[in-house]
């Protein structure tokens, strides 16, 4: 599979915004690995260049600061999660970033706590029934249903509630990624 995302993914660039402070680790590196094995190119903003923390020690150094980021450079947006998240969740240009892809038709995703961030920007209104809905029927039908929620997933909205998910839903991302021409334009929530 490696060989053939390559064929596809080339100029694909993924923007992975993170709290400076505790930023939920396993959400940013399960996803970031999965976007890069699929072969598309990462990049990691935050509020600050320095090295940012996450809330179980790692450490990440961001290669864009919020200030001057864009959607144009970019194919997707990932939202990670943690308790350090909230300071977006209010944040203009996190709102207005967010905005700006969707209004020109990039998908974006988000994990745990950065879900409110979508909320808060009246992006959703009420995700709750729908993610708890594929997550359960993720989890009572194994594969097949695995396959068919990804099928259901190609929108542009991509939401997980938990942290074990966070593979799952890097893979999934990358899939919509690779596969443009199935994406529909209404959001939809993935567990």
């Amino acid at each position: 599979m490696r060989g053939s995302a390559m064929l596809f993914s080339d100029e694909k660039h993924v923007l992975m915004l993170i709290a400076h402070h505790n930023f939920r680790d396993e959400e940013f590196i399960h996803p970031r690995n999965a976007l890069m094995r699929a072969g598309l190119h990462v990049s990691t903003v935050s509020s600050s260049i320095s090295p940012a923390r996450g809330m179980f020690g790692m450490e990440v150094h961001p290669t864009t600061m919020l200030a001057g980021c864009s959607h144009d450079d970019y194919s997707g947006l990932i939202l990670v999660g943690g308790s350090g998240a909230t300071v977006y969740w209010d944040d203009v240009r996190v709102h207005h970033l967010v905005g700006s892809f969707i209004s020109n038709g990039k998908p974006v995703g988000a994990i745990g706590e950065a879900v409110a961030i979508l909320v808060r920007g009246g992006y959703l209104t009420d995700p709750q029934p729908v993610v708890r809905d594929i997550l359960q029927n993720m989890l009572r039908s194994g594969a097949e249903q695995r396959k068919k929620t990804r099928e259901e997933v190609r929108k542009q909205l991509i939401m997980i509630a938990d942290a074990k998910y966070a593979r799952l839903f890097g893979e999934s991302f990358a899939e919509l990624l690779l596969h443009p021409n199935s994406a529909a334009s209404n959001p939809m929530s993935f567990v």
